[in-house]
């Protein structure tokens, strides 16, 4: 009889296991994936504030005016900023920071990628776990790259992966707080003094962590112009070279 009871919640437990990973919105019930797809997961901290031209510390360099105002809707596909303007090499890149303009589940695939003059290599990809799926706009997110970056020179391309998903609409869907993955970007009239850095890079992976390390090209700039609200904290990203005072 004991052997019989443990075996029976071995058979539970392994159920429950079986259970963690699958996300579902009640919006969309046949919607589901697994949300790391074996990536480096990273809970992501961030503090609940209405958007506005925000101040951001030394070493983080910030394109955006922090003002959300719609989202990419290009499928499957990294949407952030070619960060060239403001680089000093040699540099690193250790903390990102974004707001989201809609989001599906709990999470989202975060990427860097080294641009050289005629392609773009994944330096770091990884899960970020702990982004809200409703009002997504209000919520500043702050995580660590896994594995820091360092040494780094030239250009750098780092952003969000845009949903893949066309059946439910997302292949359209530019409106904020939607389920639609992918990050915020600016207004095309409102340059912060930098100019417009959004890109995107296009991937061929048809699930929600996309297997592709390499493109053709340095990312392919969104018109009209626009910067995705993402930055990177590192050394070598000096603020000064900025229009933005420390907090």
């Amino acid at each position: 009889m004991r052997l019989k009871s443990r075996a029976s919640l071995f058979v539970v437990a392994i159920a429950a296991i079986c259970l963690v990973g699958i996300t579902t919105n009640a919006d969309q019930p046949t919607r589901k994936y697994d949300p790391a797809g074996g990536l480096n997961k990273v809970t992501a901290g961030g503090e609940v504030t209405p958007p506005n031209p925000g101040k951001q510390a030394v070493n983080t360099l910030q394109y955006d005016n922090d003002t959300p105002f719609k989202r990419d809707a290009g499928t499957d596909q990294t949407i952030g900023n070619r960060f060239a303007v403001g680089v000093v090499d040699p540099h690193s890149m250790a903390t990102i920071t974004f707001r989201m303009a809609q989001n599906f589940g709990g999470g989202v695939v975060a990427s860097i990628w080294d641009v050289n003059p005629a392609s773009a290599m994944v330096l770091q990809r990884w899960y970020l776990s702990g982004i809200p799926s409703t009002t997504v706009t209000s919520f500043l997110a702050t995580a660590p790259v896994p594995t820091a970056i360092t040494g780094h020179s030239g250009s750098f391309i780092g952003g969000i992966h845009n949903t893949f998903y066309t059946a439910f609409g997302c292949d359209t869907s530019t409106a904020l707080n939607g389920t639609c993955d992918g990050v915020a970007l600016t207004a095309g009239t409102t340059d912060p003094g930098l100019g417009f850095h959004a890109v995107r890079i296009p991937l061929a992976g048809g699930v929600f962590s996309p297997p592709t390390m390499t493109v053709a090209g340095t990312g392919t700039a969104i018109s009209p112009a626009a910067n995705a609200i993402f930055r990177v904290t590192g050394s070598n990203l000096p603020v000064e070279l900025m229009s933005f005072d420390v907090k």
